[in-house]
């Protein structure tokens, strides 16, 4: 197994929706009582509302979906935009799984990454950060419209690039990804912080 296959929010780059309301709300002329008010409503109306899987999937560009969350939060479009400005410039690269990625690479093993994510959020983290090159392959959910963990998202990812099943890794912060890649034949890696994922995944590429 040479083919390492990353996922991106949460396993390379911080994922975190709680921090990224807490930093919105921070933010907001309002008394405390009504940033929880703000914050309880964000969760619902933006974050765990189907809108957000659909711009994922790429049915639903951010212009729209912004415009959505604003009529659902009944507030200025201009807030759902730097919301979801936040959310991209909240998105920092996890030092230690780069440094993975570098070592892996330079064992000669081959990296591709696998990820939900709108384009446009995509399009700014590449514009925005410079180790793409590590890649020899990257499927976007927004660009194919199917996301994670839809069992065609994975085989498309291996039919693009010629990849067997049984010789990729797969890491992903999501159970029912992982799960969804296992039953393809592609051994998963529940990833949880970069060291014991390290270990996990150098004890499989030694076998």
């Amino acid at each position: 197994m040479r083919n390492v296959i990353f996922d991106l929010g949460g396993v390379v780059f911080n994922w975190s929706s709680p921090q990224i309301i807490e930093t919105f709300v921070a933010d907001l002329d309002v008394t405390p009582a009504e940033k929880q008010d703000v914050a309880r409503r964000l969760r619902a109306n933006v974050f765990a509302h189907p809108d957000w899987l659909e711009t994922d999937r790429g049915t639903l560009r951010a212009t729209d979906a912004v415009a959505r969350f604003a009529q659902r939060m009944a507030c200025p479009v201009g807030e759902m935009q730097r919301l979801w400005d936040l959310c991209s410039a909240h998105m920092l690269p996890k030092a230690d799984t780069v440094a993975l990625m570098q070592e892996l690479s330079a064992q000669g093993a081959a990296l591709y990454c696998l990820s939900n994510m709108p384009v446009e959020r995509f399009a700014w983290l590449r514009q925005n950060h410079d180790f793409w090159h590590l890649f020899q392959g990257i499927v976007i959910s927004g660009e194919i419209e199917l996301i994670k963990p839809d069992p065609a998202i994975y085989r498309h990812l291996l039919h693009r690039f010629e990849l067997a099943a049984d010789a990729c890794i797969f890491l992903d912060d999501s159970a029912p990804n992982i799960d969804a890649a296992n039953a393809l034949g592609i051994h998963g890696i529940l990833f949880q912080d970069a060291a014991s994922c390290r270990n996990e995944l150098f004890a499989l590429l030694n076998e």
